[in-house]
C-alpha cells in the first residue's frame, strides 16, 4: 500500500512537551529493562570468548560500519525532518533504500577479501561474507523506523527493539555456550537485525511496492546528503582508535581495547539511541521557535550532567576491581583504558543532543562543520597516543575531546541562540560533585577498603561512591536536584 500508516500531521493530539516526556519515559524504561537484561548475558559472553574474539569482530564491525555510514544516505532522517510527506514519496523512498542496501551488500561481499588481506586476517573474508546479509534487513527497516520517529510513536518501536535486542543477545548467548567462538557475534547481529526489520514492518503495515523514479526526492536527497557526509566523518573520528589500534598491534590487544570502549560507552550506545530518536523530532517540531528548542537544550545537559557524570565517574573508580571480578583476569589490560575513557564519556553522552538540536532547527551544514573539526583534532592525539599503547589512546580522549566539546558549542552559538556559558554552567555543578565522589572514593579504596577482597571491596565502594555522590550534589546543586525530582515526579503522576 502506499497510503500513509499514519493520521495527517494536524491530527497530533498532544503538545510537543507531553509526548517528549511520554516518549522519553517509554522509551527510556523499555531501553533499561532490555539493557539490564542483555548485559547481564554480554558479560557472560565475555567471560566465555576471549580477547582475539572480539578483535576480529571489531575489524569487521569496522568496515561493515563505515559502509553503513552510506547506506541509506540519510534518507531516514530526512524523511524526520520533512514538512509534509505523501505515500508516493514513501513508495520511491524506500525504492531507492532498498536499492542502496542490495548495492552495499553487494559491495561488502566483493570486499572481503582485499580487507581480510589489509589486515592479515583471512579469517575475516567469511564472517564480512555473512555479514553483508544484514544490509538486506536494513533496507526493510528504514522507512518504518523513520515514521515512527516522526510520530514520537517510541511506544511500539520500543517494543520491536527490545524483542529483537533480547533475541540477539539470547541467540549471542546460546552459541558463545556452544562453544562457536566469535560467529556467535557475527550471528546475534544478523538475527537482531532480522528481527528488527521484520518487526518494524508488522507494526507500521509498511510494505508498498518500491518505486525507482526519484523526482520527488529532491529535498530529501540534499538534506540527507548532509547528515551522511556527517556520519562517514562521525564513523572517522569514532572508529580511528580501532583502526591503529588493529594494525599495529592485532586483533588481542584491540579485544582488550574494544571491551573498554564497549563498557564506557554503555549509557552512550543503549541509552543515547532514545535521546537522539527523541530529541531530532522535537527540535524539527519547534524549529520556527528556536529561543523555546535553546532553553529544551538547555534543561537536558542540565539533566544528562546530574546522571551520567557520577555514573561514568564511579566506573572509573572501580575498574580496577570490576573488570576482573566481572569478566575474568584475561581482561586485565581493558582497565586503564576503560579509566581514561569513562571520565571523558559524561561529555560525549552530553554532546548527542547537540547536533540533533542543530539538525532539528534546519543546520544540517553546522552539525557537519562540528563532526569535520573532530576529525581535525581527535584522530591527530589518537595517532599521538597510540606511541603508548592502550594507555596513550585512553589519554588521547581525555584530553582532547574537552576540546572538541567547547569548539562543538562555538559552532553552535554563531547559527542559534546557544551560547557557550550557560551550557558550561549547566555541567560545572555535576562535574565537581562526580569528581569530588571520585577523589574519595579512590582514597577509601586505598585505605580503608584496601584490605578486603575485591569481591567485598567492590559492592562496598559503589555503595560508598553513591552516598559520597549524593551529598556532594545536594550540596553543590540543590536546584538542579529539584528539577530533576520534579520531572519524575511529574511523570509519575501522568
Amino acid at each position: 500500500m502506499t497510503e500513509l500508516p499514519f493520521p495527517a500531521e494536524e491530527e497530533r493530539p498532544a503538545p510537543l512537551g507531553r509526548r517528549v516526556m511520554a516518549a522519553v519515559a517509554f522509551a527510556g524504561t523499555a531501553r533499561l529493562v532490555v539493557q539490564v537484561t542483555s548485559w547481564l548475558m554480554t558479560l557472560v559472553v565475555i567471560r566465555l570468548l576471549t580477547p582475539a574474539d572480539y578483535g576480529l569482530m571489531g575489524l569487521v564491525t569496522l568496515f561493515t560500519g563505515f559502509v553503513a555510514m552510506f547506506n541509506e544516505l540519510g534518507m531516514g532522517a530526512a524523511l524526520v525532518q520533512a514538512r509534509r510527506v505523501t505515500g508516493t514519496l514513501l513508495a520511491e523512498l524506500f525504492g531507492l533504500v532498498l536499492l542502496l542496501q542490495i548495492l552495499f551488500g553487494l559491495l561488502i561481499l566483493v570486499a572481503a577479501a582485499p580487507v581480510a588481506d589489509f589486515f592479515g586476517e583471512p579469517r575475516l573474508v567469511p564472517m564480512l561474507q555473512v555479514q553483508s546479509l544484514q544490509f538486506l534487513f536494513y533496507g526493510f527497516a528504514v522507512v518504518p523506523d523513520a515514521l515512527l520517529m516522526r510520530r514520537l510513536d517510541f511506544q511500539r518501536k520500543s517494543l520491536v527493539e527490545t524483542v529483537a535486542a533480547l533475541l540477539a543477545s539470547g541467540a549471542t548467548l546460546s552459541l558463545a555456550f556452544a562453544g562457536f567462538g566469535v560467529w556467535a557475534l557475527i550471528d546475534g547481529v544478523l538475527i537482531g537485525a532480522a528481527t528488527r526489520a521484520l518487526g518494524l514492518t508488522w507494526i507500521t503495515r509498511f510494505l508498498p511496492m518500491p518505486r525507482l523514479r526519484l523526482s520527488g526526492l529532491g529535498g530529501l536527497v540534499r538534506f540527507g546528503g548532509l547528515l551522511t557526509a556527517e556520519r562517514l566523518l562521525w564513523f572517522g573520528y569514532t572508529r580511528f582508535d580501532a583502526m591503529i589500534i588493529g594494525k599495529r598491534f592485532g586483533p588481542v590487544l584491540l579485544g582488550d581495547y574494544t571491551v573498554a570502549m564497549t563498557l564506557a560507552s554503555l549509557p552512550l550506545d543503549k541509552l543515547g539511541p532514545v535521546l537522539t530518536q527523541v530529541s531530532f523530532p522535537a527540535f524539527a517540531e519547534v524549529q520556527e521557535r528556536p529561543g523555546e528548542a535553546t532553553a529544551h537544550l538547555l534543561k537536558a545537559v542540565r539533566l544528562l550532567s546530574l546522571l551520567f557524570f557520577p555514573l561514568l565517574f564511579g566506573l572509573a573508580a572501580v575498574a580496577s576491581d570490576a573488570v576482573p571480578l566481572l569478566l575474568g583476569a584475561q581482561w586485565t589490560a581493558s582497565v586503564v583504558p576503560l579509566t581514561l575513557i569513562s571520565l571523558v564519556m559524561p561529555l560525549r553522552m552530553i554532546n548527542l543532543v547537540i547536533p540533533s538540536y542543530l539538525k532539528g532547527l534546519g543546520h544540517p551544514g553546522a552539525s557537519l562543520l562540528t563532526i569535520g573539526v573532530a576529525c581535525l583534532i581527535l584522530p591527530a592525539a589518537l595517532l599521538v597516543g597510540s606511541r603508548w599503547g592502550l594507555a596513550g589512546i585512553g589519554a588521547a580522549w581525555l584530553f582532547s575531546y574537552p576540546v572538541f566539546f567547547v569548539a562543538s558549542l562555538s559552532i553552535a552559538a554563531r547559527v542559534t541562540p546557544l551560547r557557550i556559558a550557560p551550557v558550561l554552567a549547566a555541567i560545572l555543578r555535576p562535574a565537581l560533585a562526580a569528581s569530588l565522589m571520585l577523589l574519595l572514593l579512590w582514597l577509601a579504596q586505598s585505605t580503608l577498603l584496601a584490605p578486603l577482597a575485591p569481591g567485598l571491596r567492590l559492592p562496598l565502594a559503589i555503595a560508598f561512591g553513591i552516598a559520597c555522590y549524593a551529598v556532594a550534589i545536594l550540596l553543590l546543586d540543590r536546584s538542579g536536584c529539584r528539577e530533576l525530582l520534579g520531572l519524575l515526579r511529574h511523570r509519575a503522576i501522568a
